[in-house]
C-alpha cells in the first residue's frame, strides 16, 4: 500500500504524517511501513539547526501511526480515530538524522475489545538496527 492508500487509513496529514508506505499487514497481528526522514520537515528548523535530529517523540509518533495502520485496517474500525492512553518502556537507541528510511514494525499483543483498547509493541529499526522501541497503548475512539 503506497501514500494515498496510508492516507485513506489514517487521519493524520502532513508535516505530521509519518507512515509513507505499507509493506507488510497481517491484519489484526502485525504491519511493517516505511517512513522516508524528509530533511525538509518544520522540525528540522529547530532540532537543531546545526546538527539536524529526528526527536525522539517524533519516532514513537511514527510507531504509534503505524500501529494505528494495523487497527485501522480492519472494517469493523472504519471512521474511528486512535488515541494514546500511554507509552511504555521507550527506548531510544540510535538517534534518527534527516534522510534516514525507518522500519516501522508494530505488534498488537493485548487487546481489550469492550472498551476498544489496545496494546503494541512496536520498534523503529534502520536497516537491521533498532533505532527505538516502544508499548503502545491506544484507544479508537
Amino acid at each position: 500500500m503506497d501514500y494515498p492508500d496510508v492516507k485513506t487509513l489514517l487521519p493524520h496529514r502532513f508535516p505530521i504524517l509519518l507512515v509513507d508506505k505499507i509493506l507488510e499487514l497481517d491484519p489484526g497481528h502485525f504491519i511493517r511501513t516505511r517512513f522516508l526522514v524528509d530533511p525538509n520537515l518544520p522540525v528540522f528548523s529547530g532540532h537543531f539547526p546545526e546538527n539536524p535530529v529526528f526527536p525522539g517523540v517524533y519516532s514513537i509518533e511514527a510507531m504509534t501511526q503505524t500501529g494505528s495502520c494495523l487497527l485501522l485496517a480492519d472494517p469493523k474500525h472504519v471512521g474511528k480515530t486512535p488515541l494514546f492512553l500511554g507509552v511504555n518502556n521507550a527506548r531510544f537507541l540510535k538517534p534518527v538524522y534527516p534522510g534516514d528510511i525507518l522500519e516501522l514494525r508494530a505488534e498488537i499483543t493485548h487487546i481489550r475489545e469492550d472498551k476498544q483498547i489496545y496494546t503494541l509493541e512496536e520498534q523503529a529499526l534502520i536497516g537491521n538496527e533498532i533505532a527505538a522501541c516502544c508499548e503502545a497503548v491506544v484507544i479508537l475512539k
